[in-house]
């Protein structure tokens, strides 16, 4: 009632569309190999991404990674991560992020549940980020962390090799513009 006394119609509670600056943006993760953490992102993935603080509702980010597209900086690592053992591109060359809600936290940042889809395993995953004004920009951050068995990656012999770590964090700076 009070939106609509200060003149506010309902496309005034509407998610707003943000395109990405893919220049800028960055999907990636870290995972640890002999207790060593190394970094790796991927090069290619698109993504729509609908938000506003005020419409949670009606906000979502949908994400389609190219999983052959991984960079670690190391060519062996690389050839050996897209390998049916680990990311198995040759099968499943794409990896979705599909939100389902989203919710508001006290500190200022949010929570988001989405359907994580990798490798023929769909769970559900449970991320934090932020979302920031960075000048005429938008920029959301976050990180996740995840069992790597539990999605089947590092099967065979590499599925109980702790010299692999188990635990992967997820990565994501995104940077948008209206």
């Amino acid at each position: 009632m009070l939106a609509f006394g200060m003149g506010l119609t309902g496309a005034a509670f509407a998610a707003e569309s943000w395109r990405v600056d893919y220049d800028k943006s960055r999907i990636g993760f870290i995972a640890r190999y002999d207790s060593i953490e190394f970094p790796g992102i991927f090069e290619r993935w698109r993504g729509e991404f609908l938000f506003a603080p005020y419409a949670l509702n009606k906000s979502k980010f949908d994400i389609i990674v190219d999983m052959a597209s991984v960079n670690t900086r190391s060519r062996d690592r690389d050839i050996g991560i897209r390998s049916e053992e680990w990311f198995d591109v040759a099968q499943f060359g794409k990896a979705s992020y599909l939100t389902k809600r989203f919710e508001r936290r006290p500190d200022g940042t949010f929570e988001v549940v989405a359907e994580f889809r990798i490798k023929g395993v769909t769970q559900p995953l449970r991320s934090t980020f932020s979302w920031a004004d960075v000048g005429d920009t938008r920029r959301l951050r976050g990180r996740v962390k995840v069992d790597r068995r539990t999605l089947k990656i590092g099967t065979g012999e590499w599925a109980e090799d702790a010299i692999i770590g188990f635990g992967v964090t997820i990565t994501y700076d995104i940077v948008m513009r209206k």
